[in-house]
């Protein structure tokens, strides 16, 4: 059974300064890093609408999120024009993400099942490996259709409708096992009191699944998360995309964006398939907090302790933030916990008798035979996550297999190089395909890193050396990447000054520090967390949200924070934290304090077109220019409001209006402009600008100048059209239909 006794008295034993004393030197650290974290500015340009200074963020949280104020919060969510709101239009898309979800963990638990993992994965955690598995093999199947250019036939209708067929006849145990689990686990919250905790969770369920299907705001969503699956279902194949580096990249979370667009397959609904993919996208985020449950659970012996976890990771503003904007922190995410549970499953299997602590204890007497199979089990089973870790982003490799590698070699014994062999080839099947679709479209598998040694299409070594450039280590204004002083700004952005920090997360954790019992998993967590942040701040550009993947493991240690008990009142201070933390997460994510769209309840339609989201260009080109002409984007890189086909390239890639018009006469300037059947060019002279800046990305040419423009536009090239964007950002232009 499951014990939630505290850990004094399962220890059975005091600690040695006074438990008294002991909790008043936590209480004083917890109000000081509230005092700390709520003082902190938030950068410059966090809130665009704020006036003079930096506000604090308890300053934009009042403002804001306005807590004192119950109705304020409430009116943010509503479409602001027409002050209307509706959910039946999602009601059709959350029946076809749910039942691809189940679709995906039945795929899980078949192929769990027919691999024999039954006789070695505990039963509570079967349902949470299923569901990751499945999604993982649904987004590969998804890669095979598009490589093969099925993206625009029946056939992804055909197979998900055999399969569905197939696994609804066969997936009854399943569906009587996860029921049995979901039984056991609801007996064992009512018997722990934990229903309170699912109370907890229950608005930022709701903030998470109203919130993550709504259609994209940010700058990277628009220009591949989202972009890349609609310029594939458009081309109804998946293929290299050599005006868009970041297309080319692993996509695993993505696929399932595509998949989407072709169920629906009407011309229009790529953009209702792309608010489903984004959908199953925040998914990944609910499949993680049932992982820290059953892991809080089974490693620390505690149901609170994994409830909490659930609960604290769901809360996160970074985690919230990732989720409703469509990024895929969140998916590496889910893949690193699995990966690590797994190894952690191998781990209590090798030492029985001394650290494990889970709900099915292992009989030591098991043969070591019996244990050497479960061990490589296990070990094949984290390989898989691994992998599946890498296809989601090319950050999996040094987060998540290396350290995991690593571990699996440590555990393997006298079977090292058998367990660590079954590791790897998992890793690699897993990940192998969307490192076989690069080899095989540019010829470098991990395009476009490490393109000075392996090459790949469309990488120049000035490209190269740009890209370098931009993903380095920031510098300090000696130049320095590696001092002191950069190491202690890393430190304090990680612990409170990270603009969508929570609340919880790092006073909880720290706790653990002073509690008695599960040393070993706290260490060892521990270890993990600080080798994951060494790898962050030593092998990357230093990017906050780089860090989120490590989040459930964080949550881990913060839930077992709050099942510490050091003297009698001190239940009461644990629940006023939790309250103001969940309160404040809450405010904010919800809010516009944190850069999401807070309007949860507006009409799809209304925000389809809306003008607070889409740039007013782009609106007026949906609705003027015809279904057989194209724009040209110089400088604007989030095409994927566009209803029009555009031509665009990212800052990294070759510029398509210096390829078509540079060193050319006016004539042949015109008709290679007709040839592509451009009728319109827009510049954005402000994202051109920003890009230009010392310290940024740079931009692939140096011809597109208002000098360069104004020539084509004296030369009867281009005419500049009647209608203008305000604000003035930039220019749209229209091809002269007679040649000059």
């Amino acid at each position: 059974m499951v014990n939630d006794r505290s850990p004094l008295e399962r220890c059975g034993r005091s600690h040695p300064i006074k438990p008294t004393s002991l909790a008043v030197a936590v209480l004083v650290v917890w109000v000081g890093y509230a005092w700390l974290f709520l003082s902190t500015p938030l950068p410059e340009g966090a809130l665009p609408s704020w006036e003079g200074t930096a506000p604090t963020r308890f300053d934009a949280w009042i403002t804001f999120g306005d807590p004192l104020v119950p109705t304020r919060l409430p009116s943010q969510w509503v479409d602001r024009t027409t002050q209307t709101w509706s959910i039946r239009d999602r009601l059709p898309l959350w029946g076809m993400s749910a039942g691809l979800l189940v679709l995906s963990g039945s795929i899980g638990w078949t192929i769990l099942r027919r691999l024999g993992a039954g006789h070695f994965l505990p039963a509570d955690t079967t349902l949470v490996f299923s569901l990751g598995l499945g999604m993982h093999v649904v987004s590969l199947g998804t890669l095979g259709m598009g490589l093969a250019g099925m993206l625009n036939t029946a056939w992804p209708r055909i197979m998900v409708g055999v399969l569905t067929i197939a696994l609804g006849i066969g997936s009854l145990p399943a569906i009587r096992e996860w029921t049995r689990i979901g039984r056991t686990a609801e007996c064992k919250c009512r018997g722990a009191r934990d229903w309170a905790w699912w109370t907890a969770a229950a608005p930022f369920v709701a903030l998470l699944v109203l919130g993550s299907i709504l259609p994209p705001w940010d700058f990277d969503v628009r220009e591949y998360h989202l972009q890349a699956p609609k310029e594939w279902f458009q081309q109804g194949r998946v293929a290299f995309l050599p005006h868009n580096v970041y297309g080319n990249m692993p996509l695993g979370a993505e696929m399932h964006a595509v998949l989407a667009m072709a169920l629906l397959r009407e011309p229009r609904d790529w953009w209702w398939g792309a608010l489903l993919g984004k959908s199953l996208m925040g998914s990944y985020v609910l499949i993680t907090s049932w992982g820290l449950y059953v892991a809080g659970r089974r490693f620390f012996d505690s149901t609170t302790a994994g409830a909490a976890a659930a609960v604290i990771y769901l809360s996160t503003p970074w985690v919230l933030e990732i989720a409703l904007t469509g990024h895929n922190e969140n998916a590496v995410a889910l893949y690193l916990l699995l990966t690590w549970h797994a190894i952690g499953l191998a781990w209590l299997r090798c030492r029985p008798s001394d650290s494990h602590s889970g709900t099915e204890p292992v009989q030591p007497a098991e043969p070591v035979s019996s244990r050497s199979r479960s061990v490589l089990g296990y070990s094949v089973l984290a390989g898989v996550m691994a992998g599946a870790s890498i296809a989601c982003k090319y950050t999996g490799l040094l987060f998540v297999l290396l350290p995991a590698g690593l571990a699996v070699w440590l555990l393997g014994g006298r079977d090292r190089w058998k367990v660590v062999g079954a590791f790897a080839l998992a890793a690699a099947c897993s990940s192998g395909p969307w490192l076989a679709k690069n080899a095989m479209l540019t010829g470098n598998p991990i395009y476009p890193l490490a393109a000075r040694y392996l090459g790949g299409s469309t990488r120049t070594p000035e490209r190269i050396a740009q890209w370098q450039q931009a993903h380095r280590a920031p510098v300090d204004t000696a130049g320095d990447r590696f001092t002191g002083a950069l190491l202690f700004d890393g430190i304090t952005q990680t612990l409170w000054r990270s603009p969508w920090h929570g609340l919880l997360l790092v006073p909880l954790a720290l706790t653990t520090i002073v509690m008695p019992g599960n040393r070993r998993t706290v260490a060892m967590l521990t270890a993990l967390i600080a080798v994951y942040w060494l790898s962050w701040w030593c092998c990357t550009h230093r990017v906050d949200r780089f860090l989120v993947p490590a989040v459930p493991l964080v949550a881990l240690l913060a839930g077992w924070g709050v099942t510490w008990r050091p003297v009698a009142r001190w239940k009461s201070w644990v629940t006023a934290t939790m309250a103001l933390g969940l309160w404040y997460s809450f405010s904010v994510a919800s809010s516009g304090v944190m850069q999401v769209d807070p309007r949860f309840l507006a009409p799809l339609a209304h925000l389809r077109g809306d003008k607070y989201r889409v740039n007013p260009v782009h609106r007026w080109l949906n609705d003027h220019a015809s279904a057989d002409q194209r724009v040209l984007l110089v400088g604007d890189a989030q095409p994927f409001d566009l209803e029009v086909a555009a031509l665009y390239n990212t800052c990294f890639d070759d510029d398509w209006l210096t390829t078509l018009v540079r060193n050319a006469e006016p004539q042949q300037q015109w008709t290679r402009l007709r040839d592509q059947n451009i009728a319109y060019v827009y510049v954005h002279w402000a994202e051109l600008d920003r890009y230009r800046q010392p310290g940024n990305y740079g931009y692939s040419s140096d011809f597109v100048q208002p000098a360069a423009l104004d020539g084509l536009v004296r030369r009867g090239v281009l005419r500049r059209t009647d209608w203008q964007p305000s604000p003035p950002w930039g220019e749209l232009f229209e091809v002269a239909h007679q040649s000059p």
